[in-house]
């Protein structure tokens, strides 16, 4: 019999709604196939329309992953990050706004040459290795000898 069913074409378009009452009829039925028809089409109905309410219980839109204000930042910062932007420059950008803006681009060129003066300076840190393993003032107790030995030559 599911043969038979799977091979008819069935068009429910325009068929009449299907009335409780008359699969309550069914049901009364001595029929054992079709009360097990009737109940397994009034199960299927019930589940419908328990599914069609709940289905238009829901007012809000589902939301994606990529939707979020979170994963557009990752996505922003991932662009400028590729378009050749430091990290500082980044957050600048995303706190003042566009990178085509010339204001924000006159003040990531400034922050690039402050950055590069300060890169060029040599700082404490940046001292040669004898300052780094001698202290001031053993140099200045070390013999002209030890010195030679110590010190880089050119």
């Amino acid at each position: 019999m599911e043969n038979e069913l799977q091979d008819q074409d069935l068009n429910l378009e325009g068929a009449d709604p299907i009335n409780m009452d008359e699969l309550d009829i069914f049901l009364q039925e001595d029929d054992e196939e079709k009360v097990t028809l009737a109940k397994q089409l009034k199960t299927a109905l019930a589940q419908k329309e328990h599914w069609r309410t709940k289905a238009t219980a829901i007012k809000e839109p589902i939301k994606t992953n990529a939707s979020t204000p979170e994963a557009e930042d990752r996505l922003r910062k991932l662009e400028l990050r590729t378009e050749g932007y430091s990290a500082d420059e980044v957050e600048f950008i995303l706190k003042t706004g566009s990178a085509e803006d010339p204001y924000v681009q006159a003040a990531i060129k400034a922050m690039r040459d402050k950055k590069r003066i300060e890169d060029a300076t040599p700082g404490p840190s940046n001292g040669s290795a004898v300052y780094k393993k001698y202290s001031e003032e053993d140099l200045k107790n070390m013999s002209t000898e030890d010195l030679a030995k110590i010190l880089p030559k050119e």
